[in-house]
């Protein structure tokens, strides 16, 4: 007989969703000819899109473990477990999400210069162009459909897909690091010597070494006197 009293509950996955991801790797995308909502998030979609099509080891898609979201069953009970598992099924879908958003800032293009034509085409007739509405087409956005809420449902590991598109891109990464090279900066401009500990930190900090903040973040607050509650860095984010 197999004994499994040393059986575990497994490890869960640090799911990130697809539509979490994208607004915070949108949030740093940097564009020189626009810096609207729909630009960022176009080219954040595509490099994302072109990063996994190109890759010959790209990380694991993953989903929430339940059935994909239908109107129809929006409110009837949900059966089994909720947690994130692992399956490649949901890369096809998640890659056609991706090619849709890439697409947004030029279709917000399009849509804007049709309205302009149409407003011109409305004076030369003689119609007051105030009345010209806009038209709406729903799938124009960055989702089609119920696509928004299934971004919610599939996307990936947290920690393999950071890993995938450098460390530097995951945001949590990404803001403890500018906090540590602020605290960098602070000890070089007050040269601070510290204590016998805190020396061991500034050595540490001169070698780069990771996760300095999530360590000594009380230390480093304590160092150059802000109150707990008040962030080190201002937020980062645009919107």
């Amino acid at each position: 007989m197999v004994n499994f009293s040393g059986w575990a509950a497994p490890k869960t996955i640090d799911f990130i969703s697809l539509h979490e991801l994208m607004e915070e790797l949108a949030s740093y995308t940097e564009l020189q000819y626009s810096n609207s909502e729909e630009a960022r998030f176009s080219e954040a979609a595509d490099n994302l899109y072109q990063a996994l099509s190109n890759s010959a080891k790209p990380p694991k898609w993953a989903k929430i473990n339940k059935e994909p979201f239908k109107l129809e069953n929006a409110l009837k009970p949900k059966k089994g477990p909720l947690k994130p598992i692992f399956c490649d099924d949901v890369s096809i879908e998640g890659m056609e999400m991706l090619r849709h958003m890439a697409g947004w800032h030029e279709r917000k293009i399009y849509a804007d210069n049709l309205y302009i034509k149409e407003q011109k085409s409305a004076r030369e007739q003689g119609i007051d162009e105030s009345l010209v509405l806009r038209s709406h087409n729903p799938n124009d956005g960055a989702y089609k459909g119920a696509d928004f809420i299934r971004s919610m449902e599939i996307g990936f590991d947290r920690h393999e897909i950071a890993a995938f598109l450098g460390c530097q891109t995951d945001p949590a990464i990404c803001r403890d690091r500018e906090r540590t090279e602020h605290v960098k900066e602070w000890v070089k401009r007050t040269d601070y010597k510290g204590g016998k500990v805190d020396k061991v930190i500034i050595a540490e900090l001169q070698e780069d070494k990771p996760d300095l903040w999530g360590k000594n973040d009380a230390v480093f607050r304590k160092w150059i006197q802000l109150p707990e509650a008040k962030p080190l860095l201002p937020n980062t984010r645009r919107r």
